[in-house]
């Protein structure tokens, strides 16, 4: 009998071990389960030694409105797991130690614990509630992306391996990072830690950084001495007065709109393509040196010069000048065609191959009212305090001169009749002994 009671407990226990259970208590998590593990459910659990759970590699569950996420841990073999989209409040992995790449962006979490996770190497936490975060023990990490999280301090120095971060916030996140800690992060290339509120951001360890996207912060300054694979600055809305690139030969598009900059030296950034700088202290800006460039923004700042004559004015996408109330010459490769093709320049301002000296007192000197414009046929050209002969030329957009004639000196007002011209536009050039006017007119 005794023999029997043995036998029969022992079978019981094995019964017990073999139909190990979790009960599922989200519908939409047991749905899907029901759907893809058919065979491993009992009415609403998993059943935890299940063949094709044991042995599965990755669960995707993302977009299923699931709040509740219990039952993950019986995949305890999984390396992948996509939990994005849903509205989850906790997430427990410490189970799911195989885990190399977890993806639970876009839900409600206030609190991620991946400390036994060890061996992942891309986390994404991406729009949550979290406070914090600890990192320190997943040194595989090469993407870590925890944008949009009210976090207030990041520590990723334990982190050797890590490529990319993005730490970035919106203008809508209440609470903003106001430490970051890359010290360790030697392998970081991109660099996102725009919306935060980041007074002080060294990246001196960073030397393999291509991308560094640091807007929207409290920055005073910015070393970037020892980034000298970087292609790619973004640092507007910031509060700097300087900005040394001259180590940064290899960036491709430079933005630092909306600082207090003096001075920028762009001459050794010979691969430059975009540049943005609106919106500065700037009053003199030269990128004579800067063949690549295909976009030009500089205006709202106090220049009084600019070199635009690189040898390829037109390979601009874009140019932009506008609101800079010193500048009176800028100087391209054509005046004429930067004239037709260019036409964001204040109206006191023309172009010309080679801008005189002292261009504010002649500006002085030679003022110029053309009307109407656009015209139908009869142009009136008023001059003001001319005390030097002129020539006036009138030059189609194709660069022929179609009208050539001389103005003496006192002459207050010029009547040109161009109705027998084709309709489109055309450039006006005054030459001066001393100075270049151009406009640009349309005739209609």
């Amino acid at each position: 009998m005794k023999k029997l009671l043995l036998f029969l407990g022992l079978l019981l226990i094995a019964i017990s071990s073999f139909t190990q259970k979790i009960y599922i208590p989200d519908i939409n998590f047991r749905l899907w389960l029901q759907n893809n593990y058919t065979s491993c459910m009992d009415g609403d659990s998993i059943i935890t030694n299940c063949s094709t759970v044991i042995n599965a590699t990755s669960v995707n569950v993302s977009f299923y409105s699931i709040i509740d996420l219990t039952g993950i841990e019986a995949f305890t073999s999984i390396d992948t797991l996509y939990c994005e989209n849903n509205q989850l409040t906790n997430l427990d992995v410490f189970a799911n130690t195989a885990l190399t790449t977890l993806n639970c962006n876009n839900n409600q979490l206030t609190n991620l614990d991946v400390s036994a996770n060890t061996g992942l190497t891309t986390l994404d936490c991406r729009v949550n509630a979290l406070t914090s975060l600890d990192v320190s023990t997943n040194t595989d990490l090469t993407t870590l992306k925890c944008s949009e999280n009210p976090l207030t301090s990041l520590d990723v120095s334990s982190n050797t391996a890590l490529t990319t971060l993005m730490c970035n916030n919106s203008p809508y996140t209440s609470s903003l990072l106001s430490s970051l800690n890359l010290s360790g992060a030697t392998a970081l290339t991109y660099l996102n830690c725009s919306f935060n509120s980041l007074s002080n951001l060294d990246v001196s360890a960073n030397t393999a950084l291509t991308t560094l996207h640091c807007d929207y912060n409290q920055l005073t300054n910015l070393d970037v001495s020892a980034n000298t694979s970087l292609t790619d600055l973004v640092c507007y809305y910031n509060q700097l007065t300087n900005l040394d690139v001259s180590a940064n030969t290899a960036l491709t598009t430079l933005d630092c709109d909306y600082n207090q900059i003096t001075n920028l030296d762009v001459s050794v950034n010979t691969a430059l393509t975009n540049m943005y700088c609106i919106d500065n202290q700037l009053t003199n800006l030269d990128v004579s040196a800067n063949m690549a460039l295909t976009t030009l923004r500089c205006f709202n700042n106090q220049l009084t010069s600019l070199n635009v004559k690189n040898g390829n004015n037109t390979n601009f996408i874009y140019f932009n000048a506008t609101n800079n109330p010193n500048l009176t010459c800028i100087q391209v490769d054509n005046a004429i065609w930067s004239s037709v093709n260019w036409i964001h320049i204040d109206i006191g301002a023309y172009f010309n191959e080679n801008c005189p000296l002292g261009i504010v007192a002649v500006k002085e000197q030679l003022n110029i009212l053309m009307y109407p414009n656009p015209s139908k046929g009869i142009l009136n050209i008023e001059f003001d305090r001319l005390n030097n002969n002129a020539t006036l030329s009138i030059i189609d957009i194709s660069g022929k001169e179609i009208i050539n004639d001389k103005i003496m000196s006192g002459s207050g007002l010029k009547q040109i009749d161009m109705q027998n011209l084709a309709k489109g536009v055309y450039v006006v050039k005054v030459v001066t002994e001393k100075t270049v006017k151009v406009e640009q007119l349309l005739l209609q």
